[in-house]
């Protein structure tokens, strides 16, 4: 597992996936999609909003945390690109 050292307190940062949306709003869309899809009004807004609702729920992050004082920092992979 990958460690890099806290820039604050020099502990252990450990590598960690969070969620990348509040997962609220993704409930409502999906509640306000399912609500439009079955008024058959709003057929295909309702879809969008179900498809958009379930993106915002099961989409995540990488990112660092510090074991020692939690501070969270975002995780930049590295692609392999050259630097020169």
């Amino acid at each position: 597992m990958d460690t890099i050292d806290c820039r604050f307190c020099s502990g252990a940062m450990e590598a960690v996936a969070v969620h990348k949306f509040n997962r609220h709003f993704g409930v409502v869309f999906i509640i306000l999609g399912a609500l439009f899809a079955i008024s058959m009004v709003g057929l295909l807004l309702g879809v969008i909003l179900l498809a958009l609702g379930v993106y915002i729920v099961t989409s995540k992050k990488s990112v660092w945390v510090c074991k020692s004082c939690r501070t969270t920092l975002e995780r930049i992979e590295d692609r392999g690109g050259s630097t020169s």
